[in-house]
């Protein structure tokens, strides 16, 4: 703008040049003609009408008149420098506008001047006064106002841009305006020139006509405004929240009072509705937070009306006279329930008059009544979406947040967490309903405190919570729920009890906007109930515990039936003993040989049937195969002794016991030839029952061991106590035994601690020879896996326990029990082929 400035400065210049060497006057020898022109330009720039329409602004103003008198009586020097005086002491006095428009608009009346002086010369002087001249002049008018209104366009887009579509725009608009005040300053000029007293009467018309214009532009502007008005009610009437009404009043006030500072404050409610702030340009420091400030109660109380700006921004606006800020309450039929404030005028009318502030009161009228049903619909949504004891969100509320951060993960995964609390029922029923709900309070506020900021805390059911949290893997999930599982296991001072709770988290991990949020509740749950029942503290879900999925409801009406028709098999995996290189055992291994999937791993069917309880029938038909095999291995000469594994609900079982007994006697095989596994996880859960059930059995006669060591969390306090004969390392130490150095460690310390207890050592997942040497030197009794034989069906372990390259235990005379041999082995057959 500053360039174009000068540009224009330059031109006007240039042309002074040139009509000071041409030596051609048009001084007028009368004194009145400079004084009538100054006083026109003056009163042309004072006395203006603005019709605002959004952020323009037309402006109506007589100036053509003064022009035309200018070009006609006096020279271009004299005019060129009465116009210049006139403008500054109308910039400087009235409209006091910033320095770079103020050099802008002087440099632009003075070039259009000097540009009307050359086409006059032209259009005007050319012809003898008359009808000819008259038409000159008002074409001069005309291409001087579009010249004008060219330029203005032309600063504006220096800064927004699309010069030829404002252009367009504006030369189609302002045409009807300019020719009407071109013809109406030709008029005037001409009566002034020719019958100067006649045209002091020619006042009195123009003054009407200027009136009617002024009362036609406000009412038209009042019809604009109920336009206004009409349009914010429908825009915010479409918004539910008080934060989107905000925006939407904030945007609109800011264009349609033409204001570049506006801030709108909605106090909280007491509804719990927090405070919203939205502002356009610098924030209002001193606008109130609360409707009883005594500092801004009386503004509240009163219509929208305009206050000095240091009232709300502190000092003084500058100059002698501060800049006029809107004060606009916003209430409702309770009362005050937020304040706007509007400052910052831009255009043409650079302050805010009375009228500006009628408008902004008008606005926030509307927005009261907007506000006031929002802060109802708010509150329906919260009470719906929002748990009443807690305050999180519930469970439908969360599905939804979760669908939005799911939607914003770029990096990473969105881990779910569900927490639940173990034996809750405990606190209601000793302490009462009242403590059980201040324990979940409790709770709830320390699962806030420990939230990030985007993370979200929820409430899914009565004594189960959720959490999200972006992690980078599955680890990093694991540890925050460990993390968790600490800070809400610190006990609470309740009413002078110091309670302590217990946790179970399941966790789930979903990444993008394809996952499902409500899967991944669901997922979430299931690995939380699988810990909770497993008592394993923290469980990361896998598929296998998806226990609705079609192909599991499938399987589960398979399992009930391949039960009946006895399609299990029992594979055997060979045992070596380390110190004295022999084969002296077998573990026994379940496999479903399905009709149409073939052989089913144990993985995927095994926790279906201990979820069903069908595991009981399973395990009876897996002992009785494995005994029965005994008995035929002992007939054939073979010494080896075979382990079946007992799962958790087989512990639970009050008749194993009885059952495995009578299996034993029937098929004529001494107790201590049968060993029963039992991982340390089982005896978790009434703890009681369960290891009431293995001290029956070890006075039975069976032998006892601790399969999967190192795996859980409680093995220590229960080696104690247990009647454990054999501890079996689990595979996940042994496969890198030679690999890693700590793996070692953790072997040679098993090894010895189960030494120093009296049990023997078995190394499971044992895959090659170097494996067996070094389990051999840290002084482990036995090892099994894939290093030595896969599991095999009995008639291919039979085959290789006569062709392997190692020697076979074999029976001494005198082991077996006192049944008859050619009757016993008969029921074994029998038994091989029943199940086989």
């Amino acid at each position: 703008m500053t360039l174009l400035s000068a540009i224009l400065t330059a031109c006007t210049a240039t042309f002074l040049v040139f009509h000071l060497l041409d030596h051609s006057s048009h001084l007028t020898s009368s004194i009145w003609a400079p004084v009538v022109v100054f006083a026109g330009f003056i009163a042309a720039e004072s006395v203006v009408f603005h019709v605002e329409f959004r952020r323009e602004a037309l402006t109506l103003t007589l100036a053509e008149a003064p022009l035309a008198l200018c070009l006609i009586l006096l020279d271009p020097v004299i005019g060129i420098a009465l116009r210049l005086v006139a403008d500054l002491i109308v910039s400087l006095v009235l409209v006091r506008p910033k320095w770079y428009k103020l050099v802008f608009n002087v440099s632009m009346h003075l070039f259009s001047l000097a540009l009307a002086y050359v086409i006059a010369g032209v259009a005007v002087r050319s012809f003898e006064w008359g009808e000819v001249a008259l038409l000159g002049l008002i074409v001069t008018l005309l291409l001087v106002a579009f010249v004008d209104l060219t330029l203005v366009i032309l600063a504006i887009a220096m800064f927004e841009g699309g010069f030829l579509g404002k252009l367009r725009h504006e030369v189609v608009g302002a045409l009807p305006q300019q020719l009407m005040t071109a013809v109406t300053g030709t008029i005037v000029a001409a009566l002034v020139v020719q019958w100067p007293a006649l045209s002091i009467a020619v006042l009195v018309p123009i003054a009407g006509v200027w009136n009617v214009l002024r009362v036609q532009g406000r009412t038209s502007q009042q019809l604009r405004d109920l336009e206004d008005l009409n349009r914010i009610s429908s825009s915010v009437a479409r918004s539910l929240h008080r934060s989107d009404i905000a925006d939407v009043a904030v945007a609109e006030v800011s264009r349609l009072l033409r204001a570049d500072r506006v801030t709108l404050r909605l106090f909280a409610t007491e509804a719990g509705s927090p405070e919203v702030t939205r502002a356009t340009g610098a924030l209002f420091s001193r606008c109130p937070h609360t409707p009883d400030d005594p500092v801004w109660a009386p503004l509240l109380d009163e219509s929208a009306r305009l206050v000095p700006a240091h009232t709300v921004v502190g000092g003084r606006a500058g100059g002698d006279d501060p800049e006029q800020v809107i004060v606009a309450p916003i209430r409702d039929d309770q009362g005050s329930v937020g304040v706007m404030l509007v400052g910052a005028r831009v255009g043409v009318t650079h302050s805010f008059d009375e009228s500006d502030a009628r408008r902004a009161g008008a606005i926030a009228d509307r927005l009261g009544l907007a506000l006031r049903n929002a802060v109802l619909h708010e509150q329906i949504e919260r009470e719906a979406w929002r748990d009443q004891l807690t305050g999180l969100p519930n469970r439908t509320r969360l599905e939804r947040l979760l669908e939005d951060r799911l939607a914003r993960t770029r990096r990473g995964s969105l881990a779910v967490l569900t927490i639940g609390l173990d034996r809750f029922r405990d606190i209601n029923s000793t302490l009462g309903h009242s403590v059980g709900d201040r324990v979940l309070c409790e709770l709830a506020q320390r699962l806030r405190l420990a939230a990030a900021v985007d993370e979200v805390v929820a409430r899914v059911s009565g004594d189960e919570f959720a959490v999200t949290v972006r992690v980078d893997c599955e680890g990093d999930a694991l540890l925050v729920a460990r993390g968790l599982q600490e800070l809400l296991h610190a006990p609470f001072d309740i009413e002078g009890f110091a309670v302590s709770v217990n946790t179970s988290v399941g966790v789930v991990l979903g990444v993008g906007s394809t996952a499902d949020p409500a899967q991944l509740l669901r997922r979430a749950d299931m690995a939380m109930q699988w810990a909770k029942a497993n008592h394993s503290g923290v469980q990361l879900f896998r598929d296998e515990m998806d226990r609705s999925s079609p192909e599991r409801l499938s399987m589960l009406a398979e399992l009930r039936t391949a039960l009946e028709q006895q399609q299990f098999e029992v594979f055997f995996q060979p045992k070596l003993d380390l110190a004295i290189g022999s084969i002296v055992g077998v573990e026994a291994l379940v496999r479903w040989n399905h009709p149409v999937r073939g052989i089913v791993a144990p993985g995927e069917f095994v926790e279906l049937a201990e979820n069903t309880g069908l595991i009981t029938v399973l395990t009876e038909q897996v002992l009785r195969r494995t005994v029965a095999a005994v008995r035929l291995l002992h007939d054939l000469g073979f010494r080896l002794e075979a382990s079946v594994n007992l799962s958790t609900i087989d512990l639970l079982d009050d008749t194993i016991v009885v059952r495995a007994d009578r299996i034993l006697a029937e098929a004529g095989v001494a107790p201590s030839f049968v060993t029963f596994e039992i991982t340390e996880t089982s005896l978790l859960v009434d703890s009681a029952r369960t290891i009431s059930t293995v001290e029956a059995l070890h006075r039975l006669g069976c032998k006892l061991s601790i399969d999967d060591f190192g795996t859980g969390f409680s093995s220590l306090s229960y080696l104690r106590t247990l009647p454990a004969a054999e501890l079996k390392i689990d595979r996940s130490f042994v496969a890198n035994l030679l690999l890693d150095e700590r793996d070692e460690v953790i072997v040679r310390s098993t090894i010895d601690l189960g030494h120093n207890l009296g049990m023997r050592v078995v190394a499971e997942g044992v895959e090659d020879a170097g494996i067996i040497d070094r389990l051999r030197t840290l002084g482990c009794d036995a090892a099994q896996g894939y290093g030595l034989s896969r599991p095999l069906p009995l008639d291919r372990l039979l085959v290789w326990l006569n062709s392997c390259s190692f020697p076979v235990a074999r029976v001494q005379a005198g082991e077996e029990r006192p049944v008859e041999r050619e009757q016993v082995r008969a029921g074994v057959v029998r038994s091989i082929r029943s199940v086989g």
